[in-house]
């Protein structure tokens, strides 16, 4: 036990907590020992200074003698140096054991360990095993990352400097649960001129990834055992979250025509809900054909069934105008859709959107209440006045060039370093393309360990599958760095493939 007296200090950027133990020993000598305890217990490190005697006594409303005393006890055994005019610090030698011995008193008590963490639910444990893994972060040539360098900073320090100046109070006090009305209004006509969607403000809900849009719609549409189709190979995030919610997955494959519709059908006619990309299907890079975007709609609505139609990376299309979104053949009650700017803008700007009908987006608003709230509202400002502006379009056009250039850069290199052991498909859409192995090299897996440990993060096709096998390859990304890089990154994954059969 120990009472709520305790110190929270920041001397030169330490954080230090002492606590006064209760017991019948002094209070100064009770003082000691805390600091002595957050010493060996490395809280306090050598050389981190400690609050001063008049701050000590304050905060801990003892005495400033029961300070003084406790403070030359441990100044005597070398624990700390006291310096005129400039404080108590931890000594440099801390570490070591410095207490003379003295019979006169008995050793301190050694300091329990804190007891194990309690072990995950079953619910935990399965959550756990249903997520992808968790990777170190991770930068290579091939990351799935878009040009950082490409984004105008200093464009958007000087709109949110303006945003901030002019909006002042209200926008630090904003909670609109729907998310900034300009900001809305703004997406809603992107979406109307880009996208060739009907839609207006009271359709959008600001979220901050297409992630929390997943698990909102998964948690607010669906009970427990509904059957949800997911694309196989498909997007682990958008599995997880569905499964979270306890709806049941039913793998429906993907081949050059995007999702097999009449596979889901026939395994699962009365699904509740379907997750597709169908501009640009992750991870096969392949778009869903027209005679499959009528089919899906044409089964949807037959038995009434939600369609989550996942638009990422939809903008960076290399053959032709963007294609029409699904949801702008259909813009039915039950048609859910998401898309991100941070994807095309920074990943850690943290603003998405779910278009919906109002009476959905309202519901879950007021679901998503329990989960947090949008992002905020000088950040949705800063964006809207982004987008007003006509600089998301025009960043966009830049980044399509770029993102192109790199795109022949990583064909040229593959051509050039790999022959005929990896067939690069890179799709008209997109960041990254699907390197197929060819017969004869290891697993993918094995493949993607190798390349890892040479720096390269190629993930492996196998870690997106469900039910369905496919065909050893990796998931190359080619937004992330010059052709240069590419090129010498290449490279390194010619030697790791041959490495694995030498």
């Amino acid at each position: 036990m120990h009472t709520e007296r305790a110190v929270g200090r920041r001397p030169q950027g330490a954080l230090i907590s002492i606590f006064l133990n209760t017991g019948n020993a002094p209070l100064w000598r009770r003082l000691g020992d805390s600091i002595r305890t957050a010493v060996t217990q490395g809280v306090l490190a050598p050389g981190a200074r400690l609050p001063s005697a008049r701050s000590l006594a304050a905060d801990l409303h003892v005495s400033r003698a029961t300070v003084e005393s406790a403070l030359g006890e441990l100044e005597a055994e070398g624990l700390i140096e006291r310096r005129m005019g400039s404080g108590s610090f931890v000594s440099p030698l801390a570490g070591r054991d410095l207490r003379p011995a003295s019979p006169a008193r008995a050793p301190p008590r050694s300091v329990p360990r804190p007891p194990a963490l309690r072990a995950l639910s079953e619910r935990g444990r399965q959550l756990v095993a249903w997520g992808s893994p968790v990777l170190p972060n991770m930068r290579s040539a091939f990351t799935l990352t878009p040009p950082a360098e490409d984004f105008p900073h200093a464009v958007w320090a000087k709109l949110a400097s303006r945003c901030l100046r002019e909006g002042g109070a209200a926008l630090a006090l904003e909670l609109d649960p729907l998310g900034h009305l300009p900001l809305r209004q703004a997406i809603a006509q992107h979406l109307r001129t880009n996208r060739g969607m009907h839609c207006a403000a009271d359709n959008v809900l600001i979220v901050s990834s297409t992630q929390e849009a997943f698990v909102l719609s998964a948690h607010a549409l669906l009970s427990p055992g509904d059957e949800v189709w997911m694309e196989d190979p498909g997007y682990p995030g958008a599995t997880g979250a569905f499964r979270m919610a306890g709806a049941q997955i039913v793998p429906v494959p993907v081949d050059a025509d995007g999702l097999r519709v009449e596979d889901g059908v026939r395994s699962a006619p009365h699904a509740r809900l379907v997750y597709i990309t169908p501009s640009c299907q992750f991870p096969c890079g392949v778009t869903l054909s027209r005679e499959r975007r009528e089919a899906l709609l044409h089964w949807a609505e037959a038995s009434g069934a939600w369609v989550f139609e996942d638009d990422y990376d939809s903008e960076l299309r290399y053959a032709g105008l963007p294609l029409a979104a699904l949801h702008a053949h259909d813009g039915g009650a039950r048609m859910l859709y998401a898309g991100t700017f941070n994807k095309t803008l920074f990943p850690s700007l943290r603003v998405a959107y779910l278009i919906a009908e109002p009476d959905t987006v309202r519901d879950l608003a007021t679901i998503r209440a329990n989960f947090g709230g949008p992002p905020a509202a000088w950040v949705q400002a800063t964006l809207a006045a982004f987008l007003d502006e006509g600089l998301l379009g025009a960043h966009v056009r830049h980044l399509r060039a770029r993102c192109e250039e790199r795109r022949a850069a990583l064909l040229d290199a593959a051509a050039r370093e790999l022959g005929a052991r990896i067939t690069i498909h890179a799709g008209d859409t997109g960041q990254h393309a699907v390197g197929w192995l060819a017969r004869g090299e290891d697993g993918d897996a094995a493949v993607s360990q190798r390349a890892r440990a040479a720096g390269l993060d190629v993930p492996p096709l196998s870690r997106y599958v469900l039910a369905h096998p496919q065909r050893p390859a990796l998931v190359i990304g080619y937004t992330s760095a010059t052709p240069a890089a590419i090129r010498t990154a290449m490279r390194t994954l010619a030697h790791c493939l041959s490495s694995g059969t030498n």
